[in-house]
């Protein structure tokens, strides 16, 4: 019981991590381009909305990858006695890491 509260609890405490570092690059890249007088979306909406959209692509390109090589993935795994999906686990996790990652510069 404690090792899945400590691990779901974990979990979050990244995807807060994560999410907050997204928001201060967007945050931080708002204000260096902008000089509208349009009001600037929230950072903090604006990152959520960018971790669901590369979790949610990966997850997609993950399972379209297996389906295509024909791996056989479980449908659920657990783990600490909490039940998940090994593809959405992967996808949660590399979306976790985008904003540690460098991003190749834009064209």
């Amino acid at each position: 019981m404690w090792s899945a509260l400590v691990c779901v609890t974990s979990g979050l405490f990244l995807v807060a991590i994560s999410i907050v570092a997204r928001a201060r690059r967007i945050s931080a890249s708002w204000r260096m381009r902008t000089r509208e007088t349009v009001e600037p979306p929230s950072p903090l909406g604006e990152a959520l909305k960018e971790f669901v959209a590369i979790a949610g692509g990966t997850y997609l390109g993950l399972s379209a990858l297996a389906e295509f090589l024909k791996l056989q993935i479980p449908e659920h795994a657990v783990l600490w006695g909490v039940a998940f999906d090994p593809l959405a686990l992967i996808a949660v996790l590399l979306a976790l890491l985008t904003p540690i990652l460098p991003l190749p510069p834009a064209r």
